[in-house]
């Protein structure tokens, strides 16, 4: 695992451990548990000190009117508990800090380890639920997907762009005329270069790419370690430095359902689908019921109605939505 992968697996777990100190109190096994978990690394404590700190911050926050109606305790105790801790105001801070608590954890919670400021220099960029449509200086064609940024770096000897955040899908202008460069996509420490094609690049994390191709070929290479993959029509791959490059059986025409307006999912676990719906629209979506995250979700959802099968799917699973400023909970 990479270290950023490592460091964000280590900042879940703390964000895990917080809630759940905050939901409900912890019984003699799950106490061991934490402990074990903070003798395993010197870097948990530090993680889960930190995740503590924006809950007390987020203490600070006025109470929502969405919680003076009662909530059936049976089914919503630990997420009544989570919300409270969440939004309940106690005059801990400042009144004048309560808004930059806030503003703080929101932005904490949405990127993360991510890097925000790359992509806010990029030459393009989106904002969530937002897909753009570029036309590049060449005649090629991007689709900019939803939260994605990209840098265009043209020269003399290769048409040129990187990936900074998310993903797009290229139909690059053919070599023909006095058109002789290669077209190249770079991402996460590796290359995609354009074989005649029409191809989608997710960029996952600083150093994890996926790579599927609509028409035509690619070739993906990767220099740490030192590899390289044709791809034809049909065909996907996900690259990882200092791993390489593997092929997968993965359809790139469903990856790309963002491009036609919709989402299809084929019993994917019902997180994983969320967490592809927070790509989409703008806020926080937790999942507290976490017995039923692995549950298999199969649909065509719309993007421009997430919200409509965020209810549904919820109905279908006997859960409940709790929705206010930035937050979607389904409990």
């Amino acid at each position: 695992m990479t270290p950023d992968a490592t460091a964000e697996r280590i900042r879940q777990q703390a964000a895990d451990w917080a809630v759940r100190q905050r939901m409900e109190r912890l019984d003699a096994q799950q106490m061991d548990a934490l402990e074990r978990w903070l003798d395993a690394d010197p870097a948990h404590a530090d993680a889960l000190a930190d995740a503590e700190m924006l809950w007390e911050m987020a203490e600070t926050l006025r109470a929502n009117p969405l919680f003076a109606t009662p909530v059936p305790v049976a089914r919503a105790t630990r997420v009544r508990r989570f919300l409270r801790g969440l939004f309940t105001w106690e005059p801990r801070m400042p009144v004048r800090w309560a808004g930059v608590a806030g503003l703080l954890l929101v932005v904490m919670l949405a990127v993360n380890s991510r890097d925000t400021l790359a992509p806010l220099m990029a030459d393009y960029r989106t904002g969530t639920g937002e897909v753009r449509t570029l036309t590049l200086a060449d005649g090629s064609q991007v689709l900019l997907g939803s939260r994605s940024a990209l840098d265009v770096d043209y020269d003399g000897h290769e048409r040129r762009v990187r990936l900074i955040q998310g993903e797009a899908l290229f139909s690059p202008a053919p070599r023909q005329g006095e058109e002789k460069r290669a077209f190249v996509v770079e991402a996460s420490g590796g290359r995609t270069q354009a074989l005649g094609t029409r191809f989608l690049v997710q960029r996952q994390d600083s150093d994890n790419a996926w790579v599927g191709v609509l028409q035509h070929s690619v070739n993906v290479s990767l220099q740490q370690p030192q590899s390289e993959l044709a791809l034809s029509e049909g065909q996907a791959a996900r690259y990882q430095r200092g791993q390489g490059i593997v092929a997968l059986n993965d359809d790139p025409t469903q990856r790309a359902d963002w491009a036609q307006g919709v989402l299809i999912f084929r019993n994917v676990p019902l997180d994983q689908v969320l967490q592809r719906f927070s790509d989409f629209r703008p806020g926080l979506l937790k999942l507290v019921a976490s017995e039923q995250a692995h549950t298999p979700v199969s649909g065509l959802f719309h993007l421009d109605n997430l919200d409509a099968a965020i209810r549904t799917l919820a109905a279908e699973r006997q859960l409940q939505v709790a929705q206010l400023a930035g937050v979607t909970v389904l409990y």
